[in-house]
Order: C-alpha cells, then sequence, then structure tokens
C-alpha cells in the first residue's frame, strides 16, 4: 500500500467510526447534523474539492460532482446517516479501486 492509500484507509475506519458513533448516540437537531457532517467531511473533504475545482474548470458532471449533489441532497432531506455512509462507501470503493490497479 502507498501513503495515499495508507491516508485514505485511515480516513475511512475514521470516519465509519464517526459515523457509528453519531448513529448510536442519542443527539438529535443541529447536534445531530454536526456529527454526521463532521463524519462525511473526514470521509469525502476531497470529493468536494475536486467537485468545486473542476466546476471552475469547466468539467461539471464527472462522478464527484455526482457524489457531492447526491450526499448534499440527502443532508438536506435529513438522511444524515445515508449522506455519511454514501460518501463512506464511495471513498472505499475508490481504496479497493486504488489498490487493484
Amino acid at each position: 500500500m502507498t501513503k495515499r492509500q495508507k491516508l485514505s484507509l485511515y480516513r475511512i475506519v475514521v470516519s465509519a467510526a464517526l459515523t457509528v458513533a453519531a448513529w448510536v448516540s442519542p443527539l438529535e437537531g443541529w447536534a445531530r447534523f454536526l456529527a454526521f457532517l463532521f463524519a462525511y467531511l473526514v470521509a469525502g473533504y476531497d470529493v468536494l474539492l475536486s467537485a468545486a475545482k473542476n466546476i471552475v474548470r469547466g468539467q461539471v458532471f464527472d462522478e464527484r460532482f455526482l457524489m457531492s449533489i447526491a450526499t448534499i441532497g440527502a443532508f438536506a432531506l435529513s438522511e444524515y446517516p445515508e449522506a455519511a455512509g454514501v460518501m463512506l462507501f464511495y471513498q472505499t470503493g475508490e481504496l479497493f479501486q486504488s489498490v487493484a490497479v
């Protein structure tokens, strides 16, 4: 495993732990939103940044943009665990693809 792949694995593990902790916690309202948002950002900040950079370059419809829209939409619908989970699974798939190549 390369250094980048190890970093990605660590982020996935930390985000998964934060997602589970937020899911089983008795938090409600803004606290619940922030807990899942933190887990989401740990897993997907690079996807969001890459999507924003590609939009500026004129490459709007790529997989990172679509993942960003899907997960932001889940947050907008108050489906916080789904948003964090989708980003977590996307990053896990990207890691598996990277290792396989």
